[in-house]
């Protein structure tokens, strides 16, 4: 497993992060569960955003990058 070093780290800024709340929450009863003996009711969420499409392009290109 590769790691990145302090100088490698991408940085994320206030304008990276563009969280926008999923449009729909399934509960455990919903999908047909018992919640009595879970820790949540919370099931299944439908995709949402959480970084920006260029944080996004600067992940990839740290993970791919092979100097790390």
């Amino acid at each position: 497993m590769r790691s990145l070093n302090a100088e490698q780290k991408v940085t994320f800024t206030d304008h990276h992060y563009i969280f926008s709340p999923p449009i729909r929450i399934w509960a455990l009863a919903d999908i047909g569960l018992n919640n009595d003996t879970a820790t949540t009711a919370f099931a299944i969420l439908e995709n949402f955003k959480l970084i920006s499409p260029y944080a996004t392009i600067k992940i990839i290109q740290e993970l791919l990058n092979d100097d790390n």
